[in-house]
């Protein structure tokens, strides 16, 4: 999910870098064929990379869907297990901060997942609402 996140940081760099360009383009509109031979070129390049960022995040989902059920599953019985276990154990012993540690470490496990899952979720919304405000001001330079 990182990876999808850094691919998105990287399309709105770019999609910053097109609309300066195209900025730039329109304050000397020298040449107003080659200003829109070369729009069509930037936004033609930014849409294969948004489809290319789309078809690995539906790579990403269709690779590892199914295991990270399986593993939230496997882990959800676990920590319950172990808990339920602990609940015989005296709190002094070793074997009840054993027990508590691999909990924490299991949970953290499953933490660190959601994180990254709901990163990718939160950047591409933001993502959008950035997209739409520089196409509303790119259209107002047209």
């Amino acid at each position: 999910m990182f990876l999808v996140c850094a691919q998105v940081n990287i399309l709105k760099h770019r999609f910053y870098i097109m609309i300066k360009n195209l900025e730039k383009i329109v304050k000397d509109e020298q040449q107003p064929e080659k200003l829109e031979e070369y729009e069509r070129q930037l936004i033609g390049d930014w849409v294969r990379y948004h489809t290319l960022i789309i078809s690995l995040s539906n790579f990403m989902h269709s690779k590892f869907s199914k295991v990270v059920f399986i593993q939230y599953s496997v882990s959800a019985v676990i920590i319950c297990t172990t808990i339920y276990i602990m609940t015989n154990i005296p709190v002094a012993s070793v074997e009840f901060a054993g027990n508590l540690l691999y909990v924490v470490g299991e949970t953290f496990g499953i933490f660190i997942e959601c994180v990254s899952a709901n990163e990718a979720t939160l950047e591409v919304g933001e993502n959008f609402n950035y997209f739409t405000a520089f196409y509303f001001s790119l259209y107002k330079l047209v």
